[in-house]
Formats: C-alpha cells, structure tokens, sequence
C-alpha cells in the first residue's frame, strides 16, 4: 500500500466518524424531543387531574350543602306538623271542655 491509499482510507474513516456522531447528535435530539414531549403531557394531564379534583371537591361541598339543607327543612316540616298537631289536641280538649259544660 502506498502512502495515498492510506489517506484515502483514513479519509473514509474520517468520514464513517462524522456520520456516526451525526446519527448520534439525531438520535439525541430526537431523544430530548420526545422527552420535552412527554414532560408537557404528564403536566397537561397532571393539571387535568387537579382539576378533576377541584370539580369533584366542589360537587361534594354542594352535595353536604344540599343534604344539610333537606336534613333542615325535614326538620323544621317535622316541628309544624308537631305543633299543628299539638294545636289539634289542644282545641279538640278545649272544645270537649267547653262542651261538657
């Protein structure tokens, strides 16, 4: 072999380097794409998630609201019926009284 055949060949392996690294610096880049990505998907779906959270909290709180204020009304109707019955009795006690004498 004679002196320009080996620098054609390393010329070659010169070149076989530089597509290697640039297959790798691609390959990398592709990489931290695909990482950056992901990174915005799981915070998209991380935010999704709080606000789920947030709804379901506020669903809840609503639900306590609206049973807390049934639980009152069925409470307060249970006392007038009470009373009215109580009023009842007493003006059927009186009216026997008044009329017994």
């Amino acid at each position: 072999m004679d002196d320009t055949q080996y620098q054609l060949i390393a010329e070659q392996l010169g070149r076989l380097t530089d597509n290697i690294e640039s297959r790798f610096r691609r390959i990398e880049a592709t990489i931290n794409h695909t990482c950056a990505l992901e990174a915005e998907r799981l915070d998209a779906i991380k935010a999704e998630i709080q606000d789920l959270k947030d709804i379901t909290k506020d669903h809840e709180t609503r639900l306590r609201s609206n049973t807390d204020n049934i639980t009152t009304l069925k409470t307060a109707l249970s006392i007038a019926q009470a009373l009215q019955v109580t009023l009842t009795l007493i003006a059927s006690a009186a009216a026997a009284w008044l009329g017994s004498r």
